[in-house]
């Protein structure tokens, strides 16, 4: 298969004003001074040609108009005959590459304003043109594999004729001709393009909240209730000696029962019985009765409390990559026990893996466009369930998967309740009428926030 080649005539004439290494537009007019840049601006003027005659003749015309003088080497058979040529607001690099089509030619430039003519094939290209020597950056180069790196080498080899190219760590240099090089950097700088990549910034709260409230009254455990005048009897009876004298002082009357026990409780005769303690009395005469109890607890309170435990990472991921974020511990469980039984004292060895306890999130970011950013989400929260089958502990465990376009920039949140617990308890004489109220409320939040961060946004193609 015969390859075909296209010079860059503009660039190469440039090269003859300063350094022959020039390879791009820009570097050649950065490079060169104010008389080189004239004659840059002389040869990218643009012309409208009509041509006819042989091969030698209609390069000769075409050159001629843009001020560039045309020497035929010995091979060049330019006595063939052209069809006719119009070509309308052309510049030099179009015009070159349009006539080395058309005559199997290429152009060896020899001076700012001459060139020789050279018939194209492999050996007058090797012989005749000049070699550039250039180093291209490849930013993903030191990730490639020995089996990738072979295949760059192929088509440099195969694909541009560019042997025995210099890896390096992030570049590559290779020798050849200029245009061939042009070729071959934007090749290579389709194919290895850097990757954009996305700086994920997570925060992630753990929300704890306790409420404790109180109220009412605490009932008496035990009452007693007593006849008055039984009770004064018995005082009297287990102080016969005492009320002797009373009555012999003159301080009581003899049969006056509630005169003598009022008698005897003052003088403090009364700490075994009820009579000698507080009580609630009830009617007159014969029936009069007391009640007693203890004392009577009224309580209101109120407790409130709330923790917050902040974990904050940063993930750093290029487009489609993802990346873990986790918050918790490592759990031991036993998978299986394993008895060794000898002839001395028989051993139990077991065997356990480690389990991740706590919150794991996965994230995979995906640039949609320059503001945009495609987050794949994926939440497992795993915890102990608090009972076991065969000393191997259950555990629990709740996933959370999610697609979503947020703004570069923009926070997006993620809110989970991992647990809420309410106890109620009440007191009271009967069940429709309570005495005392109690309620107890635990619930425990996870806040996630993510915010996507273009670091190096998508290549333009």
């Amino acid at each position: 298969m015969r390859r075909r080649y296209y010079p860059v005539f503009l660039f190469t004439l440039i090269a003859f004003h300063g350094d022959a290494q020039i390879g791009v537009e820009s570097d050649a007019m950065q490079s060169h001074p104010p008389s080189t840049r004239a004659s840059l601006s002389t040869l990218s003027q643009r012309r409208s040609l009509h041509l006819d005659g042989n091969d030698a003749e209609i390069i000769t015309k075409a050159f001629s108009a843009f001020g560039i003088q045309a020497t035929f080497a010995s091979s060049v058979d330019g006595t063939i005959k052209s069809p006719v040529i119009d070509l309308e607001d052309v510049d030099l690099n179009t015009t070159g590459r349009i006539l080395s089509a058309l005559t199997h030619t290429f152009f060896v430039p020899i001076s700012a304003h001459s060139i020789l003519v050279v018939t194209d094939n492999k050996e007058h290209r090797d012989h005749f043109q000049n070699l550039t020597t250039e180093t291209i950056d490849l930013p993903n180069l030191s990730g490639l594999s020995t089996e990738e790196r072979n295949s760059l080498q192929a088509l440099l080899t195969n694909v541009f004729g560019i042997a025995n190219p210099t890896f390096h760590r992030s570049s590559i240099t290779v020798r050849s001709s200029p245009e061939l090089l042009l070729q071959a950097k934007d090749t290579l700088s389709n194919l290895y393009r850097p990757e954009a990549q996305v700086l994920l910034q997570i925060k992630a709260y753990t929300v704890t909240r306790t409420h404790n409230r109180n109220l009412g009254i605490t009932l008496p455990p035990q009452v007693k209730i007593f006849n008055i005048a039984t009770e004064a009897e018995s005082l009297i009876s287990s102080n016969a000696s005492v009320v002797q004298e009373l009555i012999q002082a003159g301080l009581v009357t003899a049969g006056d029962t509630l005169g003598i026990a009022e008698a005897l409780i003052a003088g403090g005769y009364a700490g075994s019985s009820v009579l000698g303690s507080s009580s609630v009395y009830f009617g007159g005469g014969t029936t009069a009765f007391g009640v007693q109890f203890d004392s009577v607890d009224a309580n209101a309170s109120l407790s409130v409390s709330s923790v917050q435990e902040l974990q904050e990472v940063s993930l750093h991921l290029a487009d489609g990559q993802s990346g873990v974020f986790r918050v918790g511990q490592q759990y031991p469980v036993i998978t299986t026990t394993t008895s060794a039984v000898s002839t001395s004292t028989p051993s139990v060895i077991p065997s356990f893996q480690y389990v991740d306890l706590g919150l794991t999130s996965e994230a995979r970011p995906h640039i949609v466009s320059g503001n945009e950013v495609l987050l794949h989400l994926h939440e497992s929260i795993r915890s102990l369930h608090g009972s076991s089958l065969n000393s191997i502990p259950i555990l629990d465990s709740q996933e959370f998967s999610s697609d979503l376009t947020v703004p570069a920039g923009v926070t997006s949140v993620m809110v989970s309740n991992l647990s809420r617990t309410e106890t109620l308890a009440t007191q009271g004489i009967l069940s429709s009428i309570n005495t005392n109220f109690s309620r107890d409320e635990d619930d425990s939040e996870l806040v996630i926030t993510v915010t996507p961060v273009v670091t190096r946004p998508l290549a333009s193609r």
